[in-house]
């Protein structure tokens, strides 16, 4: 957050992509998604689709969910930033008496997520805004501060981008959240589209999945923004480094394999090849 506050720092970039450790970005994916939804760095972009949805403090938050319900909707066939109903940016946490959504969104870190540089200096405008936030967001439930990266904005007013034009058909009425996108093997997805919340997997199974969806979904595994390659087993013990850094390594070697390729071919082509 010292970028933030540095004037010349904030306006250098466009987009700030924040992630864990063992989170891989995929630039090009990221700059096609950025691209070919005419999304502006000057306008507050919070960007993620890989969310939870928490209506309880007390209660486990439910997920992984791909879009923020409580967006106001843009104009028929365009992409804007999410803003959300006065209601939803009261200053008290869990109040969401005027909100017609009872929840707080909350995006998957590890999955990764994109604040544009209008949002940067939205959230800087008022000094120490976001220190005072952490400092009382940040609880034994959530130490990571994954919840306040998504609180900051919505005391703002800004919610998170709906990457995919709104659907009618597809949006819950207005009270409980929507149900749970459950399958992490989706296209409906473009962050973390092949990784699990806390992936227990070993890395080595979280590569393999991902060589098997490169091959089987080619078109799709392109459009994936993120991986997260998670550091630690079940019981919160870090995995081997070796084995670890190994794998790390075979999913770049993958993406990159597949984005070359994705140059030389058409749409629907250039899938991995196994032997």
């Amino acid at each position: 957050m010292a970028y933030g506050k540095d004037d010349a720092e904030r306006t250098r970039y466009k987009w700030m992509l924040l992630g864990d450790d063992d989170t891989i970005w995929v630039l090009p994916a990221v700059l096609r998604m950025i691209n070919e939804r005419k999304l502006a760095h000057t306008e507050p972009h919070l960007i993620s689709d890989y969310h939870y949805h928490c209506r309880d403090p007390h209660v486990p938050c439910l997920g992984p969910h791909n879009f923020d319900p409580r967006c106001l909707p843009c104009s028929p066939g365009t992409f804007c930033p999410c803003r959300l109903p006065p209601g939803c940016a009261l200053k008290d946490f869990y109040n969401y008496t005027d909100c017609p959504y009872k929840e707080i969104v909350a995006a998957y870190g590890g999955g990764g997520i994109i604040f544009s540089q209008a949002l940067i200096q939205q959230l800087f405008s008022q000094p120490d805004f976001y220190w005072a936030l952490v400092t009382k967001r940040v609880t034994s439930g959530t130490p990571a501060g994954d919840l306040v990266l998504g609180e900051a904005p919505r005391q703002l007013g800004v919610g998170y981008t709906r990457l995919f034009y709104d659907d009618p058909q597809r949006m819950p009425p207005a009270g409980p959240p929507p149900p749970p996108v459950h399958d992490t093997h989706t296209g409906d997805r473009l962050f973390g589209t092949w990784s699990q919340f806390n992936d227990h997997a070993h890395p080595n199974d979280v590569f393999v999945r991902h060589e098997a969806a490169a091959h089987e979904h080619p078109d799709l595994f392109r459009q994936m923004v993120t991986v997260h390659v998670r550091s630690r087993n079940f019981y919160g013990i870090p995995w081997n480094l070796t084995e670890l850094f190994v794998a790390y390594e075979k999913i770049v070697h993958l993406l990159h394999r597949m984005h070359n390729v994705r140059n030389h071919t058409g749409p629907g082509q250039g899938g991995l090849h196994r032997s």
